[in-house]
C-alpha cells in the first residue's frame, strides 16, 4: 500500500469495485461496489522493549566432550585426565564453563579458582555467547602460589563470584572436586596403542554377471506392449508383448567369453539369449524387444512370471554364483479396459445453471476477506 499512496493519520475510505470496466455481463450490476471507512493512527515512537525476565544468560561449569569433569588436573600436559598428581611435579589444571541461559551477555564473565579454600587464580572472558563453551588454557602455576603437600586437596571453581551478571540460575555457578597429590614421581603416561588399519579387500579376480536394475528402468526384465521403452505397461492377451532383458558385469574384471541368458515364462523355457562377445567390466548387456512369446506359449489372462537365469551351466567362472536369477510377475488382461466416456455439456446442463450462484459465493468471499484485511490496517 505504501508504494501506491501516502497514507496519513486520520479518517479514510476504501472502495472495492468488482468488474470495474463492466466486462462481464451479470444478472445484477448494482452490487459490485463496497465501501468501508478506516481510521489510521500515527505509529508510536520506537522504544527498546523491556527485557523478558526469563531470557537471561546463565554461565555454569561444564564438562566439554572428552572431559571427565568441569575441572581436570594432571601431571601430564595436554591430557584430559583426573590425576595422577605429585607435589614434586607440575600440576596442569584446566576448567570449562558454558552460557546455558537463553541470552548472550556482553559483560565480562569472571572466574576464581580456589585450592583448599585459598584463592589461587583469577580469569575473565569478554562476554558469553548463548550455548557457547569456553575453556581455560592449561595453567601450571599452582605450585608458585601455594605450598603443595601430599594428600587430598580440593579445587573449587566459582563463575561470576560477585554476581555482577543477572542470570537465569544463580545456584549453579560453582563446582568442587577433590584430588590426591602424591609425594613421589609420577609414572610415565601409557598411551593406548592405535588400532591397526583395517585390511583392504583383495581386488576381484573374476567377473560377476548379475541381473541389472538399471536406473530409469523398471527392472532387469521389462514387459511392454510398446517397443523402445524402459518401462513396463499393462500386457493384453490379444496384443503383442515386447520383452527386454538386462545383464550387467558388476566386477572390475572384463568377461571376454560368451555366455547364455535363459528366459522362462511360468518356469517354461521360451528363449535363450546369447552374448557372444562377453561383457566388459561395469558394462551392461541389453537384449531389447524380444517379441516371440506369443509363438512359444498360449497366453491366458492372469498373473504370470518371467524369470531370467544367467549362465545356467556355469560355463563362466564368476565371483558370485548365487546372484544369477531374477523373477518378476506380470498380470495379463483378457481384454483392453474400455476408455473413460467423454462427458459433454450443453447450455441446459444443471452445472452451468448453477454458475451464477457460484459466482455470487465467490464475490461474497472476496468482499469479506477484503473487509478483514482493511480493518487490520
Amino acid at each position: 500500500m505504501d508504494s501506491l499512496a501516502r497514507i496519513e493519520p486520520g479518517q479514510h475510505t476504501f472502495t472495492l469495485v468488482v468488474d470495474s470496466a463492466d466486462l462481464v455481463a451479470e444478472t445484477d450490476e448494482s452490487d459490485n461496489t463496497f465501501q468501508t471507512g478506516v481510521i489510521v493512527v500515527a505509529a508510536p515512537d520506537p522504544q527498546i522493549p523491556p527485557p523478558i525476565p526469563n531470557r537471561l544468560p546463565g554461565s555454569a561449569p561444564v564438562a566439554p566432550p572428552g572431559w571427565p569433569a568441569p575441572i581436570i588436573a594432571s601431571a601430564y600436559s595436554g591430557a584430559k585426565l583426573q590425576g595422577p598428581l605429585s607435589m614434586n611435579e607440575l600440576s596442569y589444571i584446566r576448567y570449562a564453563l558454558e552460557n546455558q541461559g537463553l541470552a548472550s551477555t556482553p559483560d565480562n564473565v569472571h572466574t576464581k579458582l580456589y585450592y583448599d579454600g585459598k584463592l589461587v587464580s583469577k580469569k575473565f572472558w569478554s562476554g558469553a555467547i548463548m550455548d557457547n563453551q569456553v575453556t581455560r588454557s592449561e595453567w601450571a602455576g599452582l605450585s608458585e602460589v601455594v605450598r603443595l603437600t601430599p594428600g587430598e586437596h580440593t579445587l573449587k571453581l566459582l563463575v561470576d563470584p560477585r554476581n555482577l551478571i543477572d542470570e537465569s540460575d544463580e545456584t549453579n555457578n560453582s563446582y568442587e572436586v577433590t584430588f590426591m597429590w602424591g609425594g613421589g614421581e609420577v609414572p610415565v603416561l601409557q598411551l593406548p596403542r592405535p588400532s591397526p588399519p583395517p585390511d583392504l579387500p583383495d581386488p576381484p579376480l573374476l567377473p560377476n554377471l548379475v541381473p541389472c536394475l538399471r536406473f530409469g528402468s523398471d527392472g532387469a526384465s521389462i514387459a511392454s506392449n510398446r517397443q523402445d521403452t524402459f518401462k513396463d505397461s499393462q500386457p493384453i492377451v490379444s496384443d503383442p508383448v515386447y520383452i527386454d532383458v538386462v545383464v550387467r558385469n558388476e566386477s572390475s574384471v572384463d568377461l571376454a567369453s560368451s555366455y547364455e541368458v535363459l528366459l522362462f515364462f511360468d518356469d517354461q523355457l521360451v528363449e535363450t539369449l546369447g552374448a557372444k562377445n562377453g561383457t566388459p567390466a561395469g558394462s551392461i548387456q541389453w537384449s531389447p524387444d524380444w517379441d516371440g512369446l506369443t509363438g512359444e506359449v498360449e497366453l491366458e489372462a492372469g498373473v504370470h512370471s518371467l524369470k531370467i537365469e544367467i549362465g545356467p551351466l556355469n560355463r563362466v567362472t564368476e565371483l558370485d554364483e548365487t546372484d544369477n536369477v531374477y523373477v518378476k510377475e506380470f498380470e495379463w488382461l483378457g481384454e483392453k479396459t474400455p476408455p473413460e466416456p467423454v462427458v459433454s455439456y450443453s447450455d441446459d446442463d444443471a452445472r452451468l445453471r448453477s454458475l451464477p450462484s457460484l459466482i455470487e459465493n465467490v464475490r461474497g468471499i472476496a468482499k469479506s476477506r477484503l473487509v478483514e484485511r482493511l480493518t487490520r490496517i
